[in-house]
């Protein structure tokens, strides 16, 4: 095999014994008491040399092409400062040149003088007589007045006409409904049991449940005045009476 020879200049085995260290400039420490003393002292020279103003609009004074006696010429009202430059007695920072609005409202301050309330006299009623006009005018207030009437419906089948009466209730019909509903709820089953039994809907002495008489009295009084007219439960409800 051919062998390769790698040859390396002598000058950068060598390495320089001096060696240049750049200096950096030293860091200035400043205490946090005495930065904050810097800061409040600029914003003192600051508040002191600004000055805000606006410029009232400066505006040429008009004429126009023709006779002398017509030109016209604008006035111009100076324009007020709209910035107020009233220094305030509190600041914003603590440990400045001026308290806080909570250390000043503290402080008990001049209450302001208010000038005396002058005192009007009443001025003097003065009356005037009217004579009354000879010819009098006929005046009448029109009215539209409301008659209500009321007209009875009979619900169900009519034979007469053979047709079936229907009640569409209402929201007022509806609420009137609900509220009824709730009352009747409230009825003692010993109640509710007394109804059906004088009615003949159910048996003296019935076993059923309390919710389903509950639900039977109810659909009756919602339904109207019913009587059963069953000869089975009017004669066990009276030889039970007896």
């Amino acid at each position: 095999m051919a062998s390769k020879t790698v040859t390396i200049k002598p000058e950068f085995l060598h390495t320089s014994k001096r060696k240049t260290k750049r200096k950096l400039p030293e860091q200035v420490v400043i205490q946090p008491n005495t930065l904050r003393e810097i800061l409040l002292n600029k914003l003192i020279e600051r508040r002191k040399t600004q000055k805000t103003r606006i410029d009232p609009p400066v505006l040429n004074d008009v004429s126009f092409d023709g006779p002398s006696e017509a030109a016209v010429i604008c006035a111009v009202s100076p324009v007020a400062d709209s910035y107020s430059n009233k220094d305030k007695p509190y600041g914003i920072l603590k440990n400045g040149t001026k308290p806080t609005f909570k250390t000043w409202n503290a402080q008990p301050h001049p209450i302001p003088s208010v000038p005396p309330v002058q005192v009007v006299e009443a001025v003097p009623e003065i009356k005037v007589d009217i004579p009354e006009p000879e010819t009098k005018m006929d005046v009448t207030n029109e009215t539209n007045e409301t008659t209500e009437t009321t007209e009875k419906m009979v619900l169900g089948k009519n034979k007469k006409k053979k047709c079936v009466y229907v009640l569409i209730e209402n929201n007022k019909t509806r609420k009137l409904h609900g509220e009824r509903a709730q009352k009747i709820k409230k009825t003692s089953i010993q109640t509710v049991r007394n109804y059906l039994k004088n009615h003949n809907l159910i048996k003296s002495g019935s076993a059923a449940p309390n919710p389903l008489l509950r639900t039977l009295y109810e659909n009756v009084l919602f339904c109207g005045d019913i009587t059963n007219q069953n000869k089975e439960n009017l004669i066990h409800n009276f030889k039970d009476k007896e």
